[in-house]
């Protein structure tokens, strides 16, 4: 997936993601997104192979928020 940033006029497909691709959405390390799952774990749920299923990307933005950019003036 090519680098994504999110502003307040992008919208998100949620569709099946891989945690690189949720790092890049929210424009973080792979290791940093994988902390800020990890707090929410039991209600997310085991990844199978290398996709999160809609559902859990669902749960992820639920928890974390749309990310967007701020402009400030």
């Amino acid at each position: 997936m090519k680098n994504t940033t999110v502003s307040t006029t992008d919208k998100i497909v949620v569709k099946p993601f891989t945690t690189s691709d949720l790092a890049n959405i929210y424009g973080v390390d792979r290791k940093t997104i994988r902390a800020w799952i990890k707090r929410f774990e039991s209600e997310v749920g085991p990844k199978y192979g290398r996709y999160f299923t809609i559902r859990q990307v669902t749960i992820i933005l639920d928890k974390l928020g749309i990310p967007y950019t701020k402009e400030v003036a």
